[in-house]
């Protein structure tokens, strides 16, 4: 077989409600110089069986369960694609993303090219609306700066969206598997130092807000705790880089970090373990986003036997 031009990448863990819906719109792309790498992270459902249900149309890898980065730093290791594309297992694409996208990036000589997301009711997400853009023609942006997208706009591309040149990883890393969640944030973060990205103004990748299974969503106490220190790690560390190159786009995601900091000392609470909560109150006191995040932050301080129970009751706790 030759080399594919592409590499996709889908991670999977326990999808096997939603994991066909993803791989068929992979399949029923119009450009077909790619290869599909699917990496199985450990699944305990059907999930496997649905996969080798595609035979040779799919490169599937096993593995132990390890997390969304290994899974994605598995297929990296092993893809052969000049180019990288990825996709979750709860989401889709539009049949013409890739061959709308490499259109683009050969004609610009781009090395990174997002597109537009939509929720699952369609709703366009917002992010190319917030940051410093060239229009180069019509629904098509360059961004001269990507930094912008992490650090001003509310949300950056999703990496769904992404297609970019292998050879940024060389440069980049690959993504960070001690992060429960936010390893893909904080690797587009990391990217968005290295070169400029077009964008394309076209609704091509569908994101499933809330799925079964989500990381993102889950309210499991136990599984929030795992959450919100992801967050807080990926956070500070975008937060301390940004004050370093970019002190007058920091502003946003210090109030992220706030914010995360807080939610984790809520949780503390919600567990009666006073002493950390406190401690994490003290810390996010200076970075809180709002009063109302300051005045929850200063209570967990003061007073966190007397807030517990309403901690217990946000949380789920029993």
């Amino acid at each position: 077989m030759a080399q594919p031009l592409i590499s996709v990448i889908v991670p999977t863990y326990n999808r096997e409600h939603c994991v066909r819906a993803s791989l068929d719109s992979v399949l029923a792309q119009t450009f077909k110089d790619y290869e599909l790498i699917v990496v199985d992270d450990g699944s305990q459902d059907g999930t496997v069986e649905i996969l080798k249900s595609y035979g040779d149309k799919i490169r599937l890898i096993c593995q132990k369960n390890a997390g969304a980065g290994a899974a994605r730093n598995t297929a990296i290791r092993a893809a052969q694609g000049k180019y990288i594309a990825f996709l979750d297992s709860d989401d889709q694409w539009r049949p013409e993303k890739l061959e709308v996208q490499m259109k683009y990036i050969a004609q610009y000589g781009a090395k990174v090219c997002y597109s537009r997301c939509v929720g699952e009711n369609g709703e366009p997400l917002r992010d190319i609306e917030e940051v410093t853009a060239t229009l180069k023609e019509p629904g098509v942006y360059r961004v001269a700066d990507p930094v912008e997208f992490c650090s001003r706009a509310r949300c950056h591309p999703y990496l769904q969206s992404m297609v970019l040149e292998k050879e940024l990883f060389n440069a980049a890393g690959l993504f960070d598997q001690a992060l429960h969640t936010g390893d893909d944030t904080l690797w587009v973060f990391r990217l968005s130092y290295l070169t400029d990205c077009l964008y394309i103004d076209r609704p091509m990748t569908v994101i499933y807000r809330g799925s079964d299974n989500s990381l993102t969503y889950d309210l499991r106490p136990a599984a929030a705790e795992k959450r919100w220190n992801a967050f807080i790690r990926m956070q500070a560390e975008i937060y301390w880089r940004l004050r370093q190159t970019h002190p007058q786009q920091a502003g946003l995601t210090r109030g992220r970090l706030g914010y995360s900091i807080t939610n984790r000392a809520e949780l503390a609470c919600a567990a009666g373990d006073f002493p950390l909560a406190r401690s994490l109150a003290w810390d996010a006191l200076p970075f809180s986003p709002s009063w109302r995040i300051f005045v929850h932050a200063a209570l967990l301080w003061l007073a966190p036997a007397l807030v517990r129970g309403r901690f217990r009751k946000k949380w789920h706790r029993k």
